[in-house]
């Protein structure tokens, strides 16, 4: 006879059935239970973070309810003013941008973009939120460090340091959270932000299908342990540089250029080496002195190759 099934927690299936509007906005995200506290998972389709939720925290469920947390940015939608909210930071008002509010005409509309003071719905979600692992590609959607700055500039008494600043948000008033023209308005309101300040903040936009960091992690010792003993050989001083650069690099972006970059001089460098030995052999070959015509037809064609490397000569 098989063991009865535990019925539903009524308090969750409450809290569910009033987390309903933003369920059904957010289809990516779902309510759990873990050791009897209840968590949003995958806000922004984001496997890192989490926001935790109780029955009576009202305000919270309210502001969930009226809001869309688009995956491709670190944002939330409003879905009553269809303003969409970029998650700064908390920063010192002194910052040129704080004041900064200007209209973008693009693709004949116009946008209303301002930096401009957090919203209380942002608020209430910084205040729930918390990191499901240890480091996150999305930077945990901004939340985890500022709602520990937050933290810090509640305290009593505060730290000096903190005393002028303010919880600031980036705006893009009234518009439409259709993904691809939302992320094609961000790319070039990006590139005009910069050509006019080159420090100004620019909004991350995240990939559309984000990468499984568990089938990421690479094997830890590539011989099955670290050896006791080793031996080096001199390297590139160029190339240690830029494997540096791939290790220290903050995102997978920077880390592609940088490889790239150690592929493209190797390879370079590379066939420098197999020029200089066809030249010595060419110079020295015997027939080189009787025929020196043949020599230099030679010689050129082996500095063409040079510049136009084929497939074959890249994996040599």
């Amino acid at each position: 006879m098989e063991a009865a099934k535990p019925a539903p927690d009524p308090s969750f299936e409450h809290l569910r059935e009033r987390l309903r509007p933003f369920l059904n906005e957010n289809p990516h995200s779902s309510l759990k239970e873990t050791k009897g506290r209840f968590f949003i998972v995958m806000p922004w389709n984001d496997r890192t973070v989490r926001l935790r939720v109780t029955n009576e925290n009202r305000d919270l469920i309210d502001a969930l309810n009226q809001i869309v947390l688009p995956p491709r940015f670190t944002a939330i939608w409003h879905r009553d003013s269809r303003d969409l909210e970029v998650i700064w930071g908390a920063i010192p008002r002194s910052r040129p941008e704080c004041e900064r509010s200007f209209r973008f005409h693009f693709d004949g509309q116009d946008y209303i973009c301002e930096f401009a003071s957090a919203s209380e719905r942002l608020n209430r979600i910084v205040e729930c939120a918390s990191a499901l692992e240890a480091v996150s590609d999305t930077n945990f959607r901004n939340l985890v460090l500022i709602k520990e700055v937050l933290g810090r500039m509640k305290q009593v008494p505060a730290e000096p340091v903190l005393a002028d600043y303010v919880f600031t948000s980036f705006w893009i008033r009234a518009i439409e959270l259709t993904d691809s023209a939302v992320v094609r308005l961000v790319r070039h309101l990006n590139f005009y932000m910069k050509y006019f300040d080159r420090d100004t903040p620019c909004i991350i936009v995240h990939d559309e299908n984000p990468p499984d960091r568990k089938s990421e992690i690479p094997v830890q010792f590539v011989n099955g342990s670290f050896p006791v003993e080793m031996g080096a050989r001199s390297l590139n001083d160029h190339l240690l540089a830029l494997w540096e650069n791939t290790v220290t690099a903050p995102d997978p972006f920077r880390r592609y250029l940088y490889n790239f970059q150690i592929l493209e001089y190797a390879a370079f460098y590379f066939l420098q080496e197999k020029l200089e030995r066809q030249l010595k052999k060419i110079i020295c070959a015997p027939e080189a002195f009787a025929n020196p015509q043949a020599a230099a037809e030679k010689a050129l064609e082996a500095m063409t190759e040079l510049k136009m490397p084929t497939t074959r000569d890249l994996t040599c």
